[in-house]
This record gives C-alpha cells, structure tokens and sequence, in this order.
C-alpha cells in the first residue's frame, strides 16, 4: 500500500516538473514584446497623424513611427474598397473605439476624421480619405507604394493640405483639384501603370509647407 501512495506522489511531481518546465519553453519562444509590431496604430492611447519631409516630394502625411501613408484614388464617399488581400499590402491605420485622433505637427485637425472599416475597426481618414501604410516601405521615409498600380488602382501619398502627389504621367487617376503633380519623375514607381486618357501637362511643385521631422 506504501508503495502504491510513493508511486503516486512520485507521479504527480514528475507531472507538476514538467507543467513548469513547458511554461518557461513557452516563455522563451514568446516574442519580444520591443521588436517592430505589425500594427499601425498602437492599441490604446492617442493615434497621430504627423508629416515628414521626403526628397522629390516635400511634405507628406506618415504615421506615429514616420512611415508614409498613401490615399487609394479607387476609396469614395468616406468610404474604403481596400479588403481582404489587399489589406495585407495596405494596412489601414487604425483607431481604437475609445481613441483621440490627433493632428501632428503641419497636420490641419479639421482634415482628420474616422470610418468605419473591416472586421469592426475605425479607419482614420485625411479630407475623407482612408490612410494606409505601405508593408513594401521597410523604414520610416520611404516612399515604394508611391505611383503603384497595386489592387485595382494606384496609390499615392497625401500633403498636409489633403491634396494627393501625382507623378506627371498618372494625372487622370485623381478628379481635378484634389491632387498636385510632383517633380520630379523619380518617384514613379516601375509597376505604375498610366491610365487612358492621361495628358501632359506642365508639372507643378508639390506644396511643401507645413512641419517637418
């Protein structure tokens, strides 16, 4: 009878040994909580919209962390058509239902607004554009989404006056009066493709008033 209890005893350690020897495992795989997280807009306190200043283009619109944010011509009426697969190339930024929206420095607050978007979440907008980020820019600054022909339409990146940066050969993307054509050409992406219609005219410089990093 002894022997049948130490045996049972001896079981349960051995058990409560490696319950505890499997949570430290699993603590050890867990992410750093440090590293670069994939959302942009973080989970709880304020969301801000800032600016940056980027060669060839001025002035942007980028988020908290100073990656830049493009408007998607295809979005109308406040709304978003970027879904499903798209989403994973264009992430939206985020705003936490109980969240402040705020307008960075050169950002105008009057322009910053909300929609709701997919799968429940309020998507922060710029003159009633949605705002994305690009997961092709891999550092804060870049522009690689700018003049892509990706998921139906062309993206591009906004100014602080909520006016759209074109590249001079995709001027028939954006309605007239809510876009400017930058200068020079180098920003073009090599997958942006014109659209029909598309005319040469001269090119204006984007405005690059406004705060800077």
């Amino acid at each position: 009878m002894r022997s049948r209890r130490r045996l049972v005893i001896v079981f349960i350690l051995a058990v409560v040994t490696a319950a505890a020897v499997g949570a430290c495992d699993g603590d050890a795989q867990r992410p750093d909580a440090g590293g670069p997280q994939p959302l942009i807009s973080p989970p709880s306190g304020t969301v801000v919209i800032d600016t940056r200043n980027v060669p060839g283009l001025g002035s942007i619109l980028v988020d908290a962390r100073g990656y830049t944010l493009y408007i998607f011509p295809t979005d109308t009426d406040h709304s978003t058509s970027c879904s499903d697969a798209c989403l994973g190339s264009w992430p939206p930024v985020t705003v936490p239902a109980d969240d402040d929206l705020r307008a960075g420095n050169g950002v105008q607050q009057k322009l910053l607004g909300t929609i709701s978007g997919p799968y429940g979440k309020k998507i922060a907008t710029y003159a009633g554009r949605p705002l994305y980020a690009y997961a092709g820019d891999v550092e804060p600054g870049q522009a690689n989404g700018q003049g892509l022909n990706l998921d139906g339409d062309s993206w591009f990146v906004i100014n602080p006056d909520g006016k759209a940066l074109v590249p001079p050969d995709q001027q028939g993307v954006m309605p007239e009066g809510t876009y400017l054509v930058t200068t020079p050409k180098s920003h073009i992406s090599p997958d942006a493709q014109p659209m029909p219609g598309m005319n040469e005219s001269s090119p204006a410089t984007p405005n690059t008033n406004g705060g800077h990093r």
